[in-house]
């Protein structure tokens, strides 16, 4: 019975027994998800439609996705949260920005897929009033 109840803890995923003997299994190694985009527009053109955007995307639990700053290679966002619901006041995400005079590409590295969507749903709402550069931003 002791047995059987080992097995179903080994079977929780983080150890295994090989030949009698428990062992850690270390997790599964999940692919970097990746995603770029780049737009023809000037940094203040870029934040103005980028503040829009996020506005017109789903709220999550009555709050909405907010710019909270940017640097030369980073955009910031904010989403508030019910602290007594979910135990902190505020979520953040941040995505990659390389920015020339006449584009700006907005990008996302991650392993987490809810990241990776919601940069695709931000690109999608920015694709509606911004074109999309034929050219790629050299990497730094």
């Amino acid at each position: 019975m002791k047995r059987a109840r080992e097995r179903d803890e080994a079977d929780a995923g983080d150890a295994e027994y090989v030949n009698g003997t428990r062992v850690f299994l270390p997790p599964i190694v999940r692919p970097l998800l990746r995603d770029n985009t780049t737009y023809a527009a000037s940094l203040p053109l870029f934040l103005l439609v980028a503040h829009h955007a996020l506005h017109l995307l789903t709220p999550v639990h009555g709050h909405r996705w907010y710019i909270d700053g940017h640097t030369s290679d980073r955009l910031f966002l904010r989403l508030p949260c019910d602290q007594e619901l979910v135990g902190i006041p505020y979520l953040e995400q941040d995505f990659s920005l390389q920015i020339t005079p006449t584009t700006v590409q907005v990008g996302v590295s991650t392993y987490s897929h809810a990241t990776l969507g919601l940069h695709r749903q931000f690109t999608l709402m920015l694709d509606q009033w911004l074109p999309r550069s034929t050219s790629q931003v050299l990497p730094r």
